[in-house]
């Protein structure tokens, strides 16, 4: 069981370990975009697509760098930005931060 906050460089294609959580991560694409928001602030933003394995369990899931998500029971979150991504899976109960 994982008891504390699990950090994984992402590369594009590559099948990494999740330490502590018996899984693993594939990042299988990403693009980077800058949003224009109504006040006219830009902010930079990550989208893709993650292959997530636990145990004997694999999903695919969308993401949105910066904005958590729920899977296998933890909350998920990619930070960074274009070619320096780095997914954290937090322990459960363990909100997440960069």
């Amino acid at each position: 069981m994982l008891t504390e906050t699990a950090r994984v460089e992402l590369v594009t294609g590559r099948l990494l370990p999740i330490p502590g959580f018996d899984g693993t991560v594939t990042l299988v694409d990403g693009s980077s975009d800058f949003i224009v928001e109504p006040n006219g602030r830009t902010s930079h933003v990550t989208t893709g697509t993650l292959r997530l394995t636990h145990g004997d369990l694999a999903s695919v899931v969308e993401f949105t760098s910066g904005r958590p998500f729920q899977h296998f029971g933890h909350t998920m979150a990619v930070y960074g930005e274009g070619g320096s991504l780095e997914l954290g899976v937090f322990p459960p109960g363990v909100p997440a931060s960069p």
